[in-house]
């Protein structure tokens, strides 16, 4: 079949009949590669054997792979390694107490017997290699728009993949260099007692004999196939040949009771690698799977040297040539009841998987058929056979085998499917599209209904976990909270945190845990909210003074951001701003950029846009405003520490005291300082005063919740000789807590959490969560799940009467601040404020809408930014009912 993929002709081969014509009789024409941009940037430049063009050089390396690593020899030589290995594996298994993920266990076997077998012994960085071939393996398998548009190749560069790929290459690069040079040096030392396969290259580098000398980059090349090609198909074929076995009892049992039965035959009952030639049901097992389940169901791509004619057919030169094998093992003709997993009908078929029947070639054929079937394929008998041996085997959480998920991911091997499900993706853009919506939590959680609480999207080329459900955010949280702590590199955050200083998005580390700890213990503690709590009752009182002077409605939002502007500024430097309103207006031109679309935190690759459209330089010059501001009253405070001590140290006294005792781990600079006070402002300002509006609108359009919240405010109020709110007085209102606490689940000011970033790969409900994964919270969906709460779109502040779930991060169904490591350390702050603000509102006014308007008819369209606040703000006429004590 002739197709045009992009620019590239292409011809597929589904039928053995065709695959005989390319492998063997035009095997000549045929035996080149089709250069392929991921194999040019990992492959050194097309210097590995998968991808080297046909000629002199490949024909060496085949060579020496062949006599030097996969005689029969050499596999008998390398014997105790797998069997040493296996039984590592075993006893590993043995002692887990819970379920395991049997294709990464299978994954690290493999790859610690091709380790030593190339390296004579493990790698020091040899999780750090095990991550790195994977990530490689994903991105070559990945689309490459060069290798189909070759005149486009530029778009990769500004896409970002050329970058990826470069990257994942120069981590594996400083790895095999380091491990190369420690051999160079060993071997000036002393000869090895065992030649392992690097040894060998290295000695024929040295010898200088060969047709064409090998250079570095040519081992690094070799020894890179080794691993990528050995690991990833033996761990899948024997992952899938245990599904099948799960989904066949019978087949299960026949295999176990043939192993069983040769090992216990033996005098010495263990099982080793010269057992394996009478496991015969074993074997059978392993062939159907290859056919079945093929590692590769698209053969390594081939390309025409010169013109041929096929089947009357003619190819030109440079033509591309995918065999399609998957297709082959599944042809009717060639195998009977080809769509059916049936071991047994290889009982008395002779073909084999070496590459010379061409209706059974998971590995190729002709010249270039793997060269590593024997190894490949010993690795995964002997594992297979170790596990059916040693264990019974069963399904996790109670699952029927029945129901196991078959679906398959297509790569440069073919596997089971991981990542958790998701909408299809675009190109470029992937599912940057779903998230053109006023309000992206709802668009979101409309796309949870059909994908399910853990969804995976693809945000320009940024990999996104949504998580959408309690016991999901449980899992990040806290079960592995240790991996999910990260936040990701943001560009606004970088330029207006002082490159990532602040407590919100600094790294997790050492620094992070420092500010902290910092801010808890200034802030949030009992302490030091006793100690400032004179400050928040003063500022109420100035609010209420001023409202009650007012002659006109008010903007009831602008009031409650100036009042904890205010608060904030005291608590921080011990007074407020002579150009307060400076301050304030810079604060929210941070908050609503840092909120805006940045091109590269999602095109990472493109981030330069960003300059050129101005974004970076209006975030920059928002910097420079907020920083001279906080410059000078951070000098007018250390000047005034200088004449006299203060009356009260405040958090920039600590935070001066801190830096200057030169006792901290991580130095204290003035730039950390700043990032620290922008994010006090930032987030108690905005928050507290949108929970407080929309705790007031749902009150109008629910006015006997109005009623009933402000007798109990007045009732408590009356009964003190000094009839005055003060926070003393909070803990004796319960309903008006309720309100607060259901504003927090109905109107969360922050829906989407703020991003984490995986550390590492992570399995979350059996799905794989790779390293470097952005995960958002979808803290909206949580709140308004059915399966938590009773009438969740319901605005009830009495769901909470005899309801336990606390906003401090431990009820995963109620985390408006966020739960584990990452959960906001300024909450007592933020709801003192909110609490003290709103009942003071409640006890000394009585409330309408201005313009007579009718509560029924406001409009509670919401602004989705870094919070979501109430789209038109509320314009209310107060009457004064208790008149501020003196």
């Amino acid at each position: 079949m002739h197709l045009k993929l992009g620019f590239i002709s292409t011809i597929v081969i589904s039928s053995a009949e065709a695959a005989r014509e390319i492998m063997k009789t035009h095997d000549n024409i045929f035996s080149t590669r089709p250069k392929l941009v991921a194999p040019k940037i990992l492959g050194y430049n097309y210097s590995d054997i998968a991808f080297a063009p046909y000629g002199s050089y490949w024909r060496q390396l085949k060579k020496i792979s062949t006599l030097e690593f996969l005689t029969a020899k050499r596999l008998e030589s390398t014997r105790f390694i797998r069997e040493e290995e296996v039984k590592l594996f075993l006893q590993s298994i043995s002692k887990s107490s819970g379920p395991i993920h049997l294709a990464e266990r299978l994954f690290a076997l493999n790859h610690n017997v091709i380790a030593r077998i190339i390296f004579g012994d493990q790698v020091d960085d040899q999780l750090r290699l095990q991550i790195a071939i994977r990530e490689g393996t994903a991105l070559a398998g990945g689309f490459q728009i060069g290798d189909f548009f070759p005149s486009l190749g530029f778009i990769a560069k500004l896409t970002g993949m050329n970058k990826r790929l470069e990257e994942c290459f120069g981590e594996l690069n400083v790895i095999l260099d380091k491990t190369i040079q420690n051999h160079i040096d060993q071997r000036k030392l002393e000869k090895p007692q065992r030649e392992c396969f690097i040894d060998v290259l290295l000695r024929l580098q040295e010898d200088g004999d060969l047709e064409t000398p090998l250079t570095t980059d040519n081992i690094k090349s070799v020894l890179l196939d080794m691993f990528t090609g050995a690991t990833e198909n033996s761990s899948n074929t024997v992952e899938w040949a245990m599904t099948e076995l799960l989904r066949h009892p019978d087949m299960m049992k026949k295999a176990q009771t043939e192993i069983r039965q040769v090992i216990s035959e033996k005098a010495n009952p263990k099982l080793e690698e010269t057992d394996l030639p009478r496991l015969n049901y074993l074997k059978m097992v392993v062939k159907e799977t290859l056919r079945f389940h093929t590692p590769l169901p698209l053969l390594l791509p081939r390309e025409s040297m010169e013109r041929c004619v096929i089947n009357g057919y003619e190819i030109p030169s440079h033509t591309r040539v995918l065999i399609n094998y998957w297709a082959i093992a599944h042809d009717p003709t060639k195998w009977k009841d080809a769509n059916m997993f049936n071991p047994e009908r290889f009982q008395n078929d002779p073909r084999d998987y070496r590459g010379h029947d061409f209706d059974f070639i998971p590995f190729g054929a002709g010249r270039r058929v793997c060269p590593g079937i024997s190894l490949g394929v010993v690795n995964a008998e002997l594992s297979l056979a170790s596990l059916l041996y040693h264990f019974d085997w069963k399904l996790a959480d109670g699952e029927k085998p029945q129901d196991l998920d078959m679906n398959e991911t297509f790569g440069m091997t073919k596997q089971n499917l991981l990542l958790p499900p998701g909408p299809p993706k675009l190109p470029l853009i992937g599912d940057m599209h779903r998230l053109l919506h006023p309000s992206p939590h709802r668009a979101l959680n409309d796309l949870a209904a059909k994908y399910g609480p853990i969804m995976h999207l693809r945000l320009g080329f940024i990999p996104t976990i949504i998580i959408s459900s309690a016991e999901a955010a449980r899992q990040i949280m806290k079960t592995h909270d240790n991996v999910f702590s990260n936040r990701p590199k943001l560009m606004a955050p970088k330029i207006l945190g002082y490159n990532y200083s602040d407590i919100a998005f600094a790294p997790y580390g050492p620094y992070w845990r420092q500010v902290k700890k910092m801010c808890i213990l200034e802030l949030s503690t009992s302490k030091s909210m006793d100690s400032t709590r004179f400050i928040r009752e003063e500022e109420v009182k100035l609010l209420v003074e001023s409202i009650s002077k007012s002659l006109e409605p008010i903007n009831l939002v602008e009031r409650l951001f100036a009042l904890n502007h205010n608060i904030i500024a005291r608590v921080t430097f011990d007074e407020k701003f002579d150009d307060e309103l400076r301050f304030r207006s810079a604060i929210r031109e941070g908050t609503a950029l840092a909120a805006g679309f940045q091109i590269g935190d999602f095109f990472p690759s493109l981030g330069f846009v960003a300059k050129l459209t101005g974004m970076n330089r209006r975030l920059e010059e928002c910097l420079v405003e907020l920083s001279s501001i906080m410059d000078k009253k951070i000098q007018d405070r250390i000047d005034l520490c200088k004449v006299k001590r203060p009356r009260r140290e405040c958090l920039v006294d600590a935070l001066l005291r801190l830096q200057d005792k030169d006792e901290l781990d991580q130095p204290l600079t003035i730039d950390n300082i700043k990032s620290v006070l922008l994010d006090v402002f930032t987030g108690a300002s905005e928050n507290s005063s949108n929970i407080v509006e929309w705790a007031m609108t749902e009150m109008l359009r629910n006015p006997s919740m109005m009623k009933k919240a402000q007798n109990e405010i007045r009732r408590v109020i009356s009964e003190k000789p000094n009839p005055s709110v003060e926070e003393t007085d909070l803990p004796k209102l319960n309903y008006m807590k309720m309100v607060v606490k259901e504003t927090l689940r109905f109107h969360p000011p922050v829906p989407l959490l703020l991003p984490r970033e995986s550390m590492e790969r992570c399995m979350i409900n059996g799905y794989e969560i790779p390293s470097q994964t952005r995960v958002l919270i979808n803290y909206w969906a949580i709140a308004r799940d059915p399966s938590s709460w009773k009438d969740p779109d319901v605005f009830n502040p009495e769901r909470f009467q005899d309801e336990a779930k606390d906003y401090r991060g431990h009820d995963f169904e109620y985390i408006p601040f966020g739960g584990g490591r990452r959960v906001c350390p300024g909450i007592s702050l933020g709801m003192a404020n909110t609490e003290l603000s709103l009942t003071s509102l409640l006890y000394h006014f009585d409330w309408k809408l201005a313009d007579g308007e009718n509560p029924q008819n406001l409009d509670m369209n919401e602004t989705f930014g870094m919070t979501c606040y109430k789209t038109c703000s509320l314009r209310l006429v107060p009457s004064l009912r208790f008149p501020v004590s003196t």
